[in-house]
This record gives structure tokens, sequence and C-alpha cells, in this order.
């Protein structure tokens, strides 16, 4: 279907929820299970639309039947801005504290999904954002590709770097979340550019190679003063993470946000990343755009 005609299919839909019986809505378009209906659980039902899911809520599919469709938009739109009783089958579990275990991450630990919904991770398919200083850029783009790394299909996320507008690096980064929400981070293919040729492939490495494990890019349910390891790759990457600050405040070019988790990481990082859409801050490159 042409964006035209979604558009007006849409439109047509909107008339028709203002009659739609709201009683018989047997969920309530809050796809990411965060108890609220908005802009990111439209985000996920459009990533999925026009398609056979098998996860319900998670897939944008709203009332249950295996697909997600235009009567799902309706339910979405019905319950806009209103809060919900959380998705069971999406509820966090209650945080916990101090270090977690990237056990969770284990190719063992399945099933895994590639609809990535984490509050403070979300990655649907066509997400674009863009970090940048005065001298340096970052652009993170959602791909609609995968990677199988230790047995696990993955989801691609691109990263292009540029410093002083010279092009330094470029990875596929692959992540997959868990069961109980929980992010992994899978590892990461890098070429590093100079002049525009590539001079090497600094900081790659995969789950599953060598000594090479799983680790947490985000929990299911942050909280301050959980601690995780990011990535387990010895001689390569061993980044660890710690949550220091929550429901922050801050301001970006993108907008302002008032629900920002603070994260320091080791080797020394700063990051910030705001409910519903991910990372706003990294070392003083600040979210420019969504």
């Amino acid at each position: 279907m042409s964006k035209k005609l979604l558009v007006l299919f849409l439109s047509l839909l909107s008339i028709f929820s203002l009659i739609y019986p709201k009683t018989s809505l047997a969920v309530t378009g809050d796809a990411n299970g965060d108890g609220l209906v908005d802009g990111p659980d439209y985000v996920i039902w459009l990533n999925h639309y026009n398609t056979s899911v098998s996860n319900g809520a998670a897939s944008g599919d709203f009332d249950g039947n295996g697909f997600t469709d235009g009567l799902d938009y309706v339910q979405w739109l019905n319950n806009y801005n209103t809060t919900s009783s959380p998705n069971p089958t999406l509820t966090n579990p209650p945080p916990q504290g101090g270090d977690l275990d990237i056990a969770v991450c284990d190719p063992s630990a399945g099933p895994f999904t590639l609809n990535i919904t984490n509050p403070f991770y979300p990655l649907p398919v066509g997400l674009v954002h863009m970090i940048e200083s005065s001298n340096f850029k970052v652009q993170f783009s959602v791909l609609n590709q995968t990677e199988v790394v230790a047995g696990v299909t993955t989801r691609v996320i691109e990263e292009r770097e540029w410093k002083n507008g010279n092009l330094i690096e470029v990875s596929r980064n692959f992540f997959v979340q868990a069961p109980d929400g929980t992010v992994c981070y899978y590892g990461e293919d890098v070429d590093m550019y100079s002049n525009g040729q590539i001079t090497g492939h600094g900081g790659a490495w995969r789950a599953g190679v060598g000594q090479n494990k799983p680790g947490i890019i985000m929990p299911a349910n942050p909280a301050v003063g959980q601690t995780y390891q990011q990535e387990v790759a010895p001689g390569v990457a061993m980044d660890r993470a710690e949550h220091t600050a929550i429901g922050v405040t801050f301001t970006t070019p993108a907008g302002t946000f008032s629900d920002v988790l603070e994260v320091s990481e080791t080797p020394p990082s700063d990051k910030k990343y705001q409910r519903g859409i991910g990372m706003i801050y990294d070392d003083g490159a600040v979210l420019t755009q969504l």
C-alpha cells in the first residue's frame, strides 16, 4: 500500500474509531508494555503493519488475531495518551539491584525476539537517530537486516561516525531482546576509515568466538545502582556500565526530556537514555533529531 493510500485508510479508520465502542477492545494499544498508549506503540504497530505476527500486542496485533492491520490501529487510536493495565506478557519484573547476571543473554536463554521494545532502548526497524557535538557526529540506523551470531538471529544496527566532517568508522552492531525484556549485545563488525579508505577493524568481536560472550546493553527494568557487563571479548572489549540516576530532566536540540536514565561506563564514558526514545547523550554529543 502506498503512503498516500495508507494515510487515507488511517483517516477513514479514525472516523470509524469514533463509533467503535471501547468496551469491545480486548487490549489497549500498549505495545511496549510500559502502561501508556503513546507514540512508541504506534511505531511498533507501523513497523509490523500488514504482516502476520505471533507475539500479539508486542507486534501491534492488539486484537490478537495474528495479523497487524487497521483494526489494531483503531484500538491504539481509541486509547491514545491513556494509561493502561500493563500486558502481563510484557510487564517487566521488579528491578534487581547490584551486579546483573549476563546469563540472561546466553544463547541458551531464549527464545529471543527481534522486536526490541525495551522502554530505554527501543529499536524499531527504520529508526534513525543523530547524535552530534561540535566536531563529532554519529548516526544510528536500525536496519531491516538480521545476522546470526552464536546461533541467535540478531537485529543489525548500523553506526556511522564522523569527526571534523570525515567518516572515521562504520559498524554493524548485533542486538536481540531476551524473554524478560533485557536488550543483549552480541558484538559488532567494524570498519575504520581514513581518507575514505578502510584502514582496519579495531574493536570488532562476536559472541561465541573464543571466550566471547553476549553482554547486557540495557536491563529489562533499569534502576539506580545496577551494574553489568556490556561486552565480554577478552583482549578486545570488556566494557561495564553502572546506573547513576533515573528520572532526570535533560535538554537537547531535539527537545527536553524528563525521564532520563544516566549511565556511567568503564572505560570512562557517560551516556543518557530517555524512556521511549533511547540514547540522547554520549560523552558531550547530544541528540539533534528524531
